[in-house]
């Protein structure tokens, strides 16, 4: 019997549910993760200054300065996490069994705009394979592509998985819709350190906000792939005690 299409809520791609506990507990953390502060932050001065942060950080650094050292290390921890990403979905590809829906992950994570089209009509989940009435259209706008649809409960992984791996680029829209948003800046004839101070002092709140986020998306997109991957894992039918390896 085909499952019911509604949204029962998030889902790991292995079927099950996200504890409700466990999502509550990452939504509510008030902790602020201090390496992606840096790492939005850095983004967002290198937008500001059209470039020039990045080689000012990097000069910093070299000089042996405390802030860039910090902010450099922050900003290639946060990188590397996003890395992981793409490590783990480029290791599926390789298994025949996860190559189908590790391929949808890419296609999502190469993709310019995030995964929020609904389709209306009759489809099949692409990676359960019932039948949907509603569904999220991961479908690709190019040549020779073919239609994608999954069920409404995965649309919380596809678009953490799109948010965590383009955050670079999300970041850098949202310093620009800032700028857009208050005209003054390009007129200003403050200084460049002036202005990424008043947008540091101006976007404190969405920084938290974004870090939250950040963290919280990273760890349920990493725990996702590793409860989907687990399944098709061979594990031994019997195991020895372990007295057994005692000498």
């Amino acid at each position: 019997m085909a499952r019911k299409s509604g949204v029962d809520g998030p889902t790991y791609l292995n079927g099950n549910r996200l504890p409700q506990s466990a999502y509550k507990m990452a939504q509510e953390s008030s902790c602020i993760n201090e390496d992606f502060t840096g790492f939005m932050l850095c983004k967002a001065f290198d937008v500001l200054s059209n470039g020039g942060f990045k080689r000012h950080l990097i000069q910093s650094r070299d000089r042996g300065d405390a802030w860039a050292i910090q902010m450099h290390a922050q900003q290639n921890r946060i990188t590397q996490e996003c890395k992981g990403i793409h490590a783990k979905i480029a290791h599926l590809l390789d298994k025949t069994h996860n190559a189908g829906w590790a391929q949808i992950c890419k296609d999502v994570m190469s993709s310019a705009q995030p995964p929020i089209k609904v389709f209306t009509g009759y489809s099949q989940c692409a990676i359960t394979g019932e039948n949907l009435s509603y569904s999220v259209d991961l479908s690709r706008n190019c040549k020779n592509s073919h239609d994608v649809h999954v069920h409404l409960r995965f649309w919380h992984f596809f678009i953490l998985l799109w948010f965590t791996t383009k955050i670079e680029y999300v970041i850098r829209s949202c310093t620009k819709q800032w700028v857009e948003a208050n005209a003054d800046c390009k007129q200003a004839k403050e200084g460049m350190t002036a202005l990424c101070e008043r947008f540091k002092e101006t976007n404190q709140e969405t920084v938290r906000q974004m870090a939250q986020l950040f963290k919280m998306a990273i760890d349920y997109v990493n725990n996702s792939i590793d409860l989907y991957q687990e399944q098709f894992d061979v594990h031994p039918i019997i195991r020895p005690p372990a007295s057994f390896f005692e000498v």
